[in-house]
């Protein structure tokens, strides 16, 4: 009998060892988180790579319209070098269609180059070309309003000095007659907490936006130094982001 008993506890060991272990609740807990972690952790893999990508991609991209910009800027500059060289060859010609051609080229110039070349011209060109010069004067100015004419032209100066508010004027009605609006030259009488704030000029300061406003502010400071030859203006970078406004600081 007891022969018996063993070998079938013995079988029955055997049987338990083939058969899988009882699953606890805790192990059931651990295999749903281990099969729920792996496709999450995938998904925010996937996600960041993504991301990451998508970063990498707009960077590549910025990266490569600033080199085109900058590729173009430099086309139009060496252009407008090989302009101005022509022009000078011509103008300094004494055959009369070298000079006329050496006239015409200024219309293709950037017209804060363009503008001082021509003054320069008006003193060196045949008698016959005096009148195509005058001409070719009145569509820089044209093209030179064509600009100013979206900004507004804003005039600072102390409220403290009744001669600096004639000078002012001055100033603003010069921008009127040379085409520019009465409603976009605007006067502005300040105090001296103003300045001091916002920094006092040390002459006739231009104050202009880097990167968006240098043209605009090029082209008015010629007609500045144009009319006001015995003043000194300058320009001033200083990123105030007042979109389409340049101003003119001066408290003397």
């Amino acid at each position: 009998m007891d022969d018996k008993i063993n070998e079938l506890t013995k079988k029955l060991d055997e049987v338990l060892r083939v058969l899988p272990p009882q699953d606890s609740s805790k192990t059931k807990l651990l295999e749903f988180a281990e099969k729920l972690f792996i496709p999450v952790s995938l998904g925010i893999l996937a996600f960041i790579t993504s991301q990451a990508g998508n970063k990498i991609s707009s960077a590549q991209l910025r990266l490569a319209e600033a080199q085109n910009n900058r590729q173009a800027i430099e086309a139009k500059d060496n252009l407008q070098t090989k302009y101005i060289e022509l022009f000078y060859r011509d103008i300094s010609s004494q055959d009369l269609k070298k000079q006329s051609a050496a006239l015409s080229l200024l219309k293709l110039i950037q017209p804060e180059i363009s503008k001082p070349l021509l003054d320069w011209a008006s003193l060196n060109v045949k008698e016959e070309l005096k009148a195509e010069t005058k001409s070719i004067g009145k569509q820089i100015n044209a093209r030179i309003i064509s600009v100013l004419s979206d900004y507004k032209i804003m005039l600072y100066f102390p409220n403290s000095k009744q001669n600096l508010s004639e000078t002012a004027k001055n100033i603003q009605q010069t921008l009127v007659k040379y085409g520019l609006r009465e409603n976009k030259v605007i006067l502005n009488e300040k105090d001296n907490d103003f300045f001091q704030r916002l920094g006092y000029p040390t002459a006739y300061e231009v104050r202009y936006d880097p990167g968006v406003e240098d043209n605009a502010s090029e082209l008015l400071i010629s007609i500045l130094k144009e009319s006001y030859p015995s003043k000194q203006f300058t320009k001033r970078p200083v990123g105030s982001n007042t979109k389409n406004s340049i101003s003119i600081f001066f408290i003397e």
